[in-house]
């Protein structure tokens, strides 16, 4: 499966720094959901999600997640593997990875993602 522009431009903007762009990616229509990780609250507006991006930039001075293989769900549903590696404001550098499972709207944007990784074990050495 190839991995739908939406998600495409989610990636090269973590790896880009982009706040907007990453914010972008994810759609205005109703139902709007970031889960990121799994096991946190569901963040449901662009503003959250945005103030999702700050913490984690708030711990890494360089992050990026490369996307690896895309496994179809339906016509608008799928699950993205992905590795990530970075470096914190603190000097260590980190590799992790995870898979997301994303659900598209109509126009192809992030409708709801549900992030599943070790994000305690990631980020507890990032932590000054």
């Amino acid at each position: 499966m190839t991995i739908p522009d939406s998600l495409q431009d989610y990636f090269k903007a973590i790896r880009n720094h982009d706040r907007e762009a990453w914010l972008a990616s994810f759609s205005d229509q109703p139902g709007l959901s970031q889960v990121d990780p799994v096991g946190s609250p569901a963040r449901s507006s662009k503003a959250e999600i945005g103030a999702f991006w700050d913490q984690i930039h708030q711990l890494f001075a360089r992050v990026e997640l490369e996307a690896g293989t895309a496994f179809p769900g339906g016509a608008s549903e799928l699950a993205l593997t992905w590795k990530g590696r970075g470096r914190g404001h603190n000097g260590v550098d980190v590799e992790f990875e995870g898979i997301d499972v994303v659900r598209l709207d109509s126009i192809g944007k992030i409708l709801t993602l549900d992030a599943y990784w070790d994000a305690q074990a990631t980020l507890s050495k990032l932590m000054p």
